[in-house]
């Protein structure tokens, strides 16, 4: 009776299977068609409907290592991702809601409670998004920003979820390392062909994206790889980080700095000085004298020279006159803080308010919607102080809960404090939230090394 019972509902579950698949492939053939006829000479877009479909099957079948896949080769698809849109959407927002269902596929299998760290740090924030969302004055926009940073937070997720382990932190920093060698390859293509080019190209020089939508992002990401592959070349553990020799990784840094020069970003430049710097006065005081001459070089190079001194000059608001990058992003700040009325300051205008509001404050806007360039003060206009507050809580959370996580790695613990002291100076002058490639490596690498140092304190323990 009950082999009955059960062969009866096998067989009822193939014919609901069988059915299903027979009705999305009738809908398929139906849609395909006109799709097509509609987007005949757009070739990336139609190359972006079978790639779907097969990113979709991944997830089914393996949603892990669909993610690994992402995460190896996200770093190459910004410009490819760009080609695929029809209007506001392509393939790259069906990538960002992938990586979510990853997040939540691996949530629910698990059937965890949130690791601990996520409700201390991430969970306040998220809540305070949502609510600024009920009053923006661009819904639209407003919620592809709350896409997007669910993405951040899926990915941080996904880091603290699936590494329990050295060996998980060994597999997967591995393939973030990885990630890089793309983007590399693509940068000679880059120079070949000129550069970025954008508005201010006679102004900025010439100047490398490489494989990303603009410098600034290839730029940041280059930092991120650049300290995760000297946590590689420093670490003294029994397995190595990478399975690169030290050789392989002095090649790999080497590059990567000669590609950061590129960018001619200077947040970047002064991030990844202040990483140097710092680790110097901690650990191996010959490490300045590295820096001095890098800096001695650096100077010799006409386009590095004049991007540094370029912060000289243009620094006064006059009549027809250009500012420099910095003085322009300063008057922006004060522009947008003092429009601000003082019933804003605690919940702001609602997300992605500043760039909505734009035009009407900012004295240069021309009438283009140009963002904060600075995430603080982004926030406190779109979220206010309670915003601010909250997102400066997920930093100072996860650096007072890693400290004790990391105590007996003093070199773990630096790294893991300066990725996000990297990140936050960043921050200070450029639109990093709206970073996507690089925000899910950065936020990937923070959960996978705080997962790492817990790990090995409840080992300890």
């Amino acid at each position: 009776m009950f082999n009955q019972i059960m062969t009866n509902n096998l067989n009822k579950r193939h014919y609901l299977f069988w059915t299903a698949v027979i009705i999305v492939t009738c809908l398929v053939g139906m849609v395909i068609p006109p799709f097509v006829y509609s987007f005949s000479d757009k070739y990336f877009v139609l190359l972006a409907v079978p790639l779907a479909i097969c990113l979709g099957i991944f997830l089914l079948l393996n949603p892990i290592n669909a993610f690994l896949v992402i995460l190896l080769f996200r770093s190459s698809l910004d410009v490819f991702l760009e080609k695929t849109k029809f209007g506001p959407m392509g393939l790259g927002a069906i990538v960002n809601l992938i990586v979510i269902l990853i997040a939540l596929n691996q949530f629910f299998r698990n059937k965890d409670k949130l690791p601990t760290i996520f409700i201390k740090s991430y969970v306040f924030f998220l809540l305070t998004l949502c609510c600024s969302i009920i009053y923006s004055p661009d819904k639209f926009m407003a919620i592809k920003t709350l896409v997007a940073l669910l993405s951040y937070a899926s990915v941080f997720y996904l880091g603290l979820n699936i590494v329990k382990s050295y060996e998980d932190l060994n597999k997967w920093l591995r393939v973030v390392l990885f990630s890089s060698f793309v983007p590399l390859a693509f940068s000679v293509v880059n120079i070949l062909n000129g550069g970025f080019v954008s508005g201010n190209s006679e102004f900025e020089g010439f100047r490398v994206n490489s494989t990303f939508s603009h410098p600034n992002v290839l730029a940041f990401y280059t930092v991120t790889i650049i300290t995760l592959s000297f946590l590689a070349f420093k670490s003294t553990t029994s397995l190595s980080i990478t399975n690169l020799n030290k050789l392989n990784l002095s090649l790999l840094m080497s590059l990567l700095l000669c590609l950061l020069a590129l960018t001619k970003t200077r947040s970047a430049w002064a991030a990844l000085v202040f990483f140097i710097l710092s680790y110097g006065l901690i650990f191996e005081r010959r490490y300045l004298i590295y820096l001095i001459l890098i800096f001695c070089v650096a100077l010799f190079i006409p386009e590095i020279r004049d991007r540094i001194l370029d912060l000289g000059k243009g620094n006064e608001v006059i009549n027809y006159s250009r500012l420099n990058s910095f003085a322009w992003r300063k008057l922006i700040w004060s522009d947008g803080l003092r429009w601000m009325d003082p019933s804003r300051y605690a919940f702001g205008y609602g997300t992605d308010g500043f760039r909505y509001y734009s035009p009407q404050f900012f004295s240069m806007s021309g009438g283009v919607n140009f963002g904060a360039h600075n995430v603080f003060v982004q926030l406190i206009f779109d979220m206010g102080l309670v915003g601010l507050a909250a997102y400066l809580w997920i930093f100072a959370a996860l650096i007072f809960y890693g400290f004790k996580n990391f105590y007996a790695n003093k070199l773990y613990f630096f790294t893991f404090s300066f990725l996000i002291i990297e990140y936050l100076l960043e921050s200070y002058s450029d639109n990093m939230l709206a970073y996507l490639a690089f925000n899910w490596y950065f936020w990937f690498v923070i959960g996978a090394l705080y997962s790492y140092g817990k790990f090995t304190y409840e080992r300890r323990h």
